[in-house]
C-alpha cells in the first residue's frame, strides 16, 4: 500500500476521500432501508393472496408485472453500457415496451392457466426486488454520480476461467457453511423447509432467486463500489476496502444484536444508520491496521494478503460476538466475498463476482444442502 497511509491525504484529496466514504455510507443506509421495506411489503401481500383462493388474474398480473420489471431493468443496464449517441431513443423504447407488455400478460396467462404454478412466489420476488431492482439500479446510479463505467462487457477468456475457478470455489464452501451451520442446530432431517414459501417450485425458484440475488450484490458491490475504491485509494487499499465491505455485513448486523425484522419503522430506521455506520468505520479500521502491519513488518500487501487479512479478522470477530451457528456462515460469505474481490481485480470483468455470488447463494441454502445429502424436501 506504499509508505503512507491510504487513507491520509491533505487539502482536497482528504475532503474527497470523505466524500467517498460519505456516500458510501448513504448508499448502504439506502440499500439497507429499500431492501427491508421491499420485504415486508412483499410479506404482506403473500399474506393477502394467501387468504384468497387462486386465481388465474392474479397469477397473470403478478407474473406479468415482475416480467416487466426484469425487463426495465435489463434495458437500464444495457443502456448504461452504450454511449448516449448510440443509445435507442425514448420513443422506440416505448413502442417495443408497449409489445412487450402484451406479450408478456398473453404469456403469463397462458402458464398460468396450463401449468400448476403459485400465485405468488414469494422469495422468487424478494430476489428480484432486492437482489435485480434495487442493487441493480442503485450499482447504476452510484456509477453515474461517481463518474466511472461500469464494468458490464463480456469477459474475455481469463475472465471465463476465472469466474468458473471461483464459482465452484464459492458453491464448495457455500455448501460447507450451510451444511456445517446446520449440524450445529440439529440433525438435517429435523430442519425445517418453507414449501410453501418457496411456491411449491422450489428447484426453478430456488436457482432464479440465487441468480437475481447474486447479480446484484456482484454488480453493486464490485462494479460499482469496488471500481470506485480502487480509483481513490489504490489496488490493495480498494481491495481490502471491498472485501470489508462486500464480506462483513452479518457480523456486523450480529454485533448490534437486533433483529431487524421485529423492530417499528423508527427504531429500524435507527438500527440500519448505526448498522451501516458501524460497517463504514470497520472497513477504515481494517484499510488502515493491514496497512500499519504491512508496514511494521516489511510486507509488499498485495490484493490476495489483504483479503486473507479482512477474512480473518471476520472469523475472529464472529467468534467474539456470534452463536456457534451462524459463524460457519459469516465465515464462508467473507471467504466469497474475498474471492469475487480478488476475481473481479484480476480479471476486470463484473462476471467474476457474479458468477461467485450467485453460485454461493445456490448452494448455502438449506434446500441445496438437504438435497445433496438425501434428505426428502
Amino acid at each position: 500500500m506504499g509508505h503512507q497511509s491510504p487513507l491520509k491525504f491533505d487539502g482536497d484529496d482528504e475532503r474527497t476521500l470523505f466524500d467517498l466514504f460519505k456516500s458510501l455510507f448513504l448508499l448502504f443506509l439506502a440499500l439497507g432501508t429499500l431492501r427491508v421495506f421491499n420485504r415486508s411489503m412483499l410479506f404482506r401481500a403473500w399474506s393477502a393472496v394467501r387468504s384468497t383462493p387462486d386465481s388465474v388474474l392474479t397469477g397473470t398480473a403478478v407474473y406479468a408485472g415482475t416480467g416487466l420489471v426484469i425487463l426495465c431493468v435489463v434495458v437500464v443496464l444495457w443502456r448504461a453500457r452504450r454511449p448516449a449517441e448510440q443509445r435507442v431513443q425514448r420513443g422506440t423504447l416505448i413502442r417495443y415496451g408497449g409489445v412487450a407488455t402484451v406479450s408478456l400478460v398473453v404469456a403469463a396467462y397462458l402458464l398460468h392457466r396450463n401449468l400448476t404454478l403459485p400465485v405468488f412466489p414469494r422469495e422468487l420476488l424478494i430476489a428480484v426486488s432486492n437482489g435485480l431492482v434495487v442493487m441493480g439500479l442503485f450499482a447504476v446510479r452510484y456509477t453515474r454520480a461517481r463518474d466511472i463505467d461500469l464494468p458490464l462487457s463480456k469477459p474475455d477468456r481469463t475472465g471465463w476461467a476465472t469466474a468458473m475457478g471461483t464459482s465452484l470455489l464459492a458453491a464448495i464452501v457455500g455448501l460447507g457453511g450451510r451444511y456445517r451451520s446446520m449440524r450445529t442446530v440439529e440433525t438435517i432431517p429435523q430442519m425445517p423447509f418453507d414449501r410453501a414459501g418457496m411456491g411449491g417450485v422450489w428447484p426453478v425458484e430456488l436457482v432464479l432467486s440465487g441468480v437475481f440475488l447474486g447479480f446484484g450484490w456482484g454488480l453493486l458491490f464490485h462494479g460499482a463500489v469496488q471500481t470506485a475504491l480502487r480509483d481513490r485509494l489504490g489496488t490493495a487499499a480498494g481491495v481490502t476496502a471491498t472485501a470489508a465491505l462486500s464480506g462483513s455485513p452479518l457480523v456486523v448486523s450480529s454485533a448490534l444484536d437486533v433483529s431487524v425484522w421485529e423492530l417499528n419503522a423508527l427504531p429500524r430506521a435507527a438500527f440500519l444508520t448505526a448498522d451501516n455506520f458501524m460497517l463504514v468505520v470497520m472497513t477504515l479500521a481494517l484499510v488502515q491496521g493491514i496497512w500499519f502491519l504491512s508496514r511494521q513488518f516489511g510486507i509488499d500487501c498485495t490484493p490476495v494478503l489483504a483479503v486473507v487479512a479482512v477474512v480473518l479478522v471476520v472469523a475472529l470477530v464472529s467468534l467474539a460476538i456470534e452463536e456457534s451457528p451462524f459463524v460457519p456462515l459469516t465465515v464462508s460469505f467473507a471467504f466469497v466475498a474475498a474471492l469475487a474481490t480478488v476475481g473481479y481485480e484480476r480479471s476486470g470483468s463484473v462476471w467474476v463476482p457474479v458468477a461467485a455470488y450467485v453460485s454461493y447463494q445456490i448452494f448455502s441454502t438449506m434446500e441445496a444442502v438437504r438435497f445433496l445429502v438425501g434428505v426428502p424436501v
